[in-house]
């Protein structure tokens, strides 16, 4: 009788045991696959970034022919504005070429301090010409 019921005891022990394994190897499962779409998604998204992150050869060529062309502007606002308040060729020369490599820069300097100096040289140079 003492040996039935230790048998039983062992056998529902083994029951829970296979459940209880079951229910990990579940989890077990489970978790790999979450890992998997995980990885998955990662990866989805690192090739959405490089897509977005690549620069088309026409948008570089864009980019270059605006920022030439601004950089020429900004050469010859220089060139044109030390012409008028009298620098040697040698500091014009200067001038130009760091006004062509930093066209924005020398566009917002040239805005806010020259603009007016040069209206002004302008308007003298007009008033007695016409004298």
């Amino acid at each position: 009788m003492i040996e039935y019921f230790i048998y039983k005891n062992i056998e529902n022990d083994l029951s829970l045991l296979q459940k209880e394994t079951q229910k990990e190897t579940q989890k077990m499962n489970i978790q790999k696959e979450t890992q998997k779409m995980n990885i998955q998604n990662e990866n989805i998204e690192i090739q959405e970034c490089k897509e977005y992150n690549e620069l088309s050869p026409i948008s570089i060529c864009i980019f270059l022919l605006f920022y030439i062309s601004l950089g020429m502007y900004s050469a010859k606002l220089s060139w044109y504005s030390n012409t008028i308040v009298g620098w040697t060729v040698g500091y014009k020369v200067i001038f130009a070429i760091f006004a062509f490599m930093f066209p924005i820069t020398y566009i917002i300097i040239y805005i806010i301090f020259k603009l007016d100096l040069i209206t002004k040289i302008n308007r003298k140079c007009s008033k007695i010409s016409k004298k």
